[in-house]
């Protein structure tokens, strides 16, 4: 079978070129420590300055990285910026989709 207007495009006369896949690009699911760093010290300073504040951060971050499927402050933090991101698109509108995906968690 000859398919025809195939001429010049680099592919052999009888074989039409594949469809292109459609895949997610590659995704790097890890948080730096100094992202980390920041988030605690920026939560510490918009809270009362008192003795242990920065210790009770750590241990707030450390009881939420164990509610996670992953166990790691990684995962605490990206889950916390995904529900923040579908929050701010529920309140553009997107609120069917946003909805559809609640509760689906990203794995790390």
């Amino acid at each position: 079978m000859k398919t025809e207007g195939m001429e010049g495009t680099g592919f052999p006369e009888n074989k039409p070129p594949k469809p292109p896949r459609v895949t997610d690009p590659p995704i790097n699911w890890r948080i730096d420590d100094g992202l980390i760093n920041a988030v605690i010290t920026a939560a510490v300073w918009s809270v009362k300055r008192r003795p242990r504040v920065w210790n009770q951060m750590i241990a707030a971050m450390n009881k939420g990285a164990k509610k996670t499927k992953e166990g790691t402050a990684e995962a605490f933090f990206f889950h916390a910026m995904v529900d923040r991101l579908l929050e701010e698109y529920r309140d553009l509108g997107g609120t069917a989709l946003a909805e559809a995906a609640r509760g689906r968690r990203l794995f790390l």
